[in-house]
């Protein structure tokens, strides 16, 4: 005869068990976490690179000549390390209208390189050196370009007065009504003849 055993559970113990929490992970069979993200690398800027900033020129350097023009392209054109332009060494020697030497830039090859251009009037401005103004050229001593004598040249800034003219700068003296000027800067009509076109590449170009 089978006896029949009843066990009975305390009513404390039985409630304990039912509230007992389990915990389960939640990560999934297979799952894996991922990993940390990785720390951002800092590349130091072209200008700051070891320290130097010569990568990276700014109009507000100052240079000494040995060190702020550089021969570039098989030595037909000068880097100027301050502004970052490439100037033609050899501007052209032969006059032209405004609209003659705009378009030679625009189609000239220097340096097995195209992409050239007339300077704004503040580019070309750049290259004078007024503390040299009275021993023309008005440039740095020691610059590396090959200029015509007694040459002006075009740039690219118009008149905001008359659309017609164009801002001519030279780099040696003028006599004008008596007054003798260093460094000519005037507008002229882009129709007339007699300035010359130095080219530049590189910069805003406006």
């Amino acid at each position: 005869m089978r006896r029949i055993v009843l066990l009975t559970i305390p009513p404390v113990l039985f409630f304990a068990i039912a509230v007992t929490p389990i915990y389960v992970s939640a990560q999934e069979p297979g799952s894996e976490m991922p990993p940390p993200s990785p720390s951002p690398v800092q590349v130091p800027s072209p200008g700051h690179q070891n320290g130097s900033e010569e990568s990276n020129p700014v109009w507000s350097r100052f240079l000494p000549p040995a060190q702020r023009f550089q021969l570039v392209l098989n030595d037909t054109g000068v880097l100027d390390r301050e502004t970052g332009l490439v100037w033609v060494r050899t501007p052209m020697s032969t006059g032209k209208s405004w609209f003659e030497a705009y378009t030679h830039c625009l189609v000239t090859t220097v340096g097995q390189r195209r992409g050239w251009r007339l300077p704004a009037g503040e580019e070309l401005e750049s290259l004078v050196d007024p503390s040299h103004s009275n021993v023309p050229p008005a440039l740095p001593v020691g610059h590396p370009f090959n200029l015509p004598p007694q040459s002006f040249f075009w740039t690219a800034t118009t008149d905001p007065e008359k659309s017609t003219q164009a801002l001519v700068l030279g780099f040696w003296p003028e006599t004008i009504l008596g007054t003798r000027i260093n460094i000519l800067s005037t507008y002229k009509n882009k129709a007339g003849s007699g300035p010359l076109a130095w080219c530049v590449r590189g910069g805003h170009g406006k």
